[in-house]
C-alpha cells in the first residue's frame, strides 16, 4: 500500500451544447448511423455560449470543493492545485495559474499541465507522492478540454468523436467527514515516446505584426486503428502489473473508472484485458472523448450516481497520445463517509 487516503469531494462540468451523430451524419451525406457504427458515441456535449476551458474547470473545481466542505477562502498553501490543460487560453501565465486566479485561490500551489489523456493518473500519483511526505494536506487534481476549435470539420475520423468537460477531485491525507478513504494499493504509469506520431496539432508557423503574433496551427491528426493497436499492446501489461502489485486479480476489481476515447475503443480493449464489460460505465456515448478530463469527469459521474461503494476495489485507468497509459488500484474502505451504501 503506497498511502491511506481520502477523496474528499469530486465534481464535472460539461459542455451545455448537445451535437448528436446522427444529425452530424446526414449533414455530411452519410447514413444516419454512421458515426455511431464506427464510434459507439450518440452525441456529445460541446461548449455552449460563453464557455470555454476555463469556465468549464472553474465550475468543476468548484463543484468538487463544495462536496468536500471547503470555500475558496479556506484553502492556502497546505493545498496543491494539479491542473491539466488541452485548449488554449493564454501562452503565459500558466493555465492553472489562471485558473486559480478565476476561482478567488490566493494562497494555494499551482502546477500546471500541457496533458493528454492519460496525465490524470500521473497527476493522482504527484498528489498521493506529495500527501505521503508531508508535502501538502490537500492536493486538488482538475483538467479541461475543449478540443472542437482544432478539429476539422472535414474529417470523418475526428470529427464525431470530442466533446468539452472538466472534472475536479478532491485529495487529502486525513478522512474528513465528506470523504471517502481508500487505501492505494498501486499507481503505475509509462509513456511510449517511440509513438509520439500517432496523433499531433502541429505549428506551422508563426506571423508577428503590429498588434501582437498570429500562430499557424494544423489540425488535429490522429491514426485511429495504430491506436488501438498499440493500446491493445501496451495497456493489458502495465494493468497486469498494477494488479500484481495491489495483490488482486482481474476478479477482484468491482468497478473500472476508466478514459472515454469512444465506446467501440473500449470493448476491444475490455476484451484485451480480460475484464468483464459490465464493471465499465460508458459515459462516452452521449459526452463524447473528453481526453484529459475524461477520467475525472467520469470519477464524478460514478460518485454521483452511486457507483461507488464502501469495500470497493476501485481501478483507475487512463491512456492516449504520447503513447502514455496509466493505472491505479485503489481500494475504497467501509464504513466512511460520502460513499453511497
Amino acid at each position: 500500500m503506497l498511502e491511506q487516503i481520502s477523496i474528499s469531494g469530486t465534481g464535472h462540468a460539461v459542455g451545455s451544447r448537445v451535437v448528436s451523430n446522427t444529425g452530424l451524419a446526414v449533414s455530411m451525406g452519410l447514413s444516419t448511423d454512421w458515426f455511431t457504427k464506427r464510434t459507439g458515441i450518440d452525441e456529445r456535449r460541446v461548449c455552449g455560449e460563453g464557455e470555454d476551458v476555463l469556465t468549464l474547470a472553474v465550475s468543476a473545481v468548484e463543484s468538487a470543493l463544495q462536496s468536500s466542505g471547503l470555500k475558496p477562502g479556506m484553502l492556502g498553501p497546505e493545498t496543491v492545485l494539479l491542473h491539466i490543460q488541452n485548449g488554449l487560453t493564454a501562452f503565459t501565465p500558466p493555465s492553472g495559474v489562471i485558473l486559480a486566479n478565476a476561482l478567488g485561490l490566493k494562497g494555494l500551489r499551482v502546477l500546471s499541465v500541457d496533458g493528454v489523456c492519460a496525465e490524470p493518473v500521473a497527476m493522482f500519483e504527484t498528489a498521493v507522492l506529495m500527501l505521503s511526505s508531508n508535502r501538502c494536506s490537500r492536493a486538488v487534481i482538475s483538467s479541461s478540454v475543449d478540443f472542437l476549435p482544432i478539429i476539422s470539420s472535414e474529417d470523418r475520423g475526428t470529427v464525431g468523436l470530442f466533446g468539452a468537460g472538466a472534472g475536479a477531485a478532491v485529495v487529502e491525507r486525513h478522512t474528513t467527514s465528506q470523504g471517502m478513504s481508500a487505501k492505494v494499493m498501486s499507481i503505475q504509469w509509462v509513456t511510449h515516446a517511440d509513438h509520439a506520431a500517432l496523433g499531433s496539432i502541429p505549428v506551422l508557423g508563426y506571423n508577428a505584426g503590429p498588434e501582437g503574433v498570429s500562430v499557424q496551427a494544423g489540425f488535429y491528426d490522429m491514426d485511429g486503428s495504430g491506436l488501438v493497436r498499440t493500446g491493445v499492446r501496451v495497456i493489458p501489461p502495465l494493468v497486469s502489473r498494477v494488479l500484481e502489485e495491489a495483490g488482486w486479480r482481474h476478479d477482484d476489481v468491482h468497478l473500472v473508472i476508466s478514459h472515454q476515447p469512444n465506446v467501440r475503443m473500449l470493448h476491444v480493449l475490455i476484451e484485451a484485458l480480460g475484464f468483464r464489460p459490465e464493471i465499465f460505465p460508458m459515459p462516452a456515448s452521449r459526452l463524447g472523448n473528453m481526453g484529459p478530463a475524461s477520467l475525472l469527469v467520469n470519477l464524478s459521474l460514478a460518485r454521483d450516481e452511486g457507483l461507488l461503494r464502501p469495500g470497493q476495489r476501485l481501478l483507475l485507468l487512463a491512456f492516449g497520445l504520447g503513447f502514455s497509459c496509466g493505472a491505479a488500484a485503489i481500494e475504497l474502505l467501509p464504513g466512511e463517509a460520502g460513499c453511497n451504501d
